[in-house]
């Protein structure tokens, strides 16, 4: 895979290696519904099956070519933390021009690789740079084929200590 790290708040990392084995619980829940090269669909998701993460899920919608993606829910496990809600707001409301390129970015791979990537780092809005985030993004496909929805889970804790 090409680097799409060009921040260091934003670490892309397609091996899917997890700190946190509620990520990787996700991912084995994606790769469950995958079917010979069929992603699966977004009524595919119970929220119920998935307690472990439920505050901790976005949903964002892949608009019109070339794609715009527009959050469509934050959990409040996301929302809290981040300090901000950005529910019904494209990426580059949310991010503005130094961050959004990076984040657009990597969301393009995965809705033309139609394969997951995990994202870490520190967070760099809303002042919360002493905050680390571990989280995953999945592509989903209403037509089993054509990614148009991202569904993830992003966890977020007290960054470590710089010395």
């Amino acid at each position: 895979m090409q680097d799409l790290t060009v921040e260091p708040w934003l670490l892309v990392d397609d091996s899917l290696r997890f700190d946190d084995p509620r990520l990787a619980d996700l991912l084995a829940y994606w790769q469950n519904r995958v079917s010979d090269g069929r992603l699966p669909a977004r009524p595919e998701f119970d929220p119920l099956e998935l307690r472990a993460l439920i505050g901790q899920m976005y949903v964002i919608d892949v608009v019109g070519a070339p794609a715009h993606y527009r959050y469509r829910l934050i959990g409040t496990g996301i929302v809290e933390p981040a300090g901000a809600d950005a529910t019904g707001k494209t990426v580059r409301e949310v991010f503005g021009a130094g961050y959004s390129d990076a984040v657009v970015r990597a969301f393009d791979h995965v809705v033309k690789s139609r394969r997951p990537l995990r994202f870490s780092g520190r967070m760099q809005w809303h002042d919360r740079e002493f905050m680390a985030y571990e989280s995953l993004l999945l592509p989903l496909a209403s037509d089993r084929r054509t990614v148009d929805v991202l569904f993830g889970a992003m966890l977020i804790q007290p960054a470590p200590q710089e010395h």
